[in-house]
């Protein structure tokens, strides 16, 4: 409200309060092949007021010294592929909002990718949740 010699004006206004998210939990490997993991997390607590668009998962060897992009997926689960046999790797994600990305999570458990050989199991397994609605980065692991 505002008010002068000349008279009463009013104004309304609406705002939106956002942030980032906070962070997803520590990915789980629920299962692991010679060159793919199937993982799964859960949505953080608090999503900034903002609908999570997307999951940004990374992923590190052992031996590595920087962390490499995966992938991109809307679910709380994905399968990073192309891994390279008999290796060790720790995966962490992000959720990203319309505000920004989130902090990441705590990086999962070192796992270890099993021998190359024809195809076991858990091949099969994770090749049956490949098809679900995931959007990789294929230049990420080139």
């Amino acid at each position: 409200v505002g008010r002068n010699q000349f008279g009463l004006v009013f104004t309304n206004a609406k705002v939106s309060i956002g942030d980032v998210p906070n962070r997803p939990t520590r990915p789980i490997c629920i299962k692991i092949s010679s060159n793919k993991v199937f993982l799964v997390w859960e949505a953080p607590e608090f999503n900034g007021n903002s609908d999570i668009i997307s999951y940004k998962i990374d992923y590190k060897a052992s031996d590595d010294l920087k962390w490499s992009n995966a992938l991109y997926t809307v679910k709380e689960s994905c399968v990073v592929r192309n891994l390279k046999a008999n290796t060790k790797y720790r995966f962490r994600v992000s959720c990203i909002n319309s505000i920004g990305m989130s902090p990441f999570s705590l990086a999962s458990q070192e796992i270890k990718t099993s021998e190359a050989s024809d195809k076991d199991e858990n091949d099969l397994f994770i090749e049956k949740l490949e098809e679900e609605n995931t959007f990789f980065n294929d230049n990420a692991l080139e």
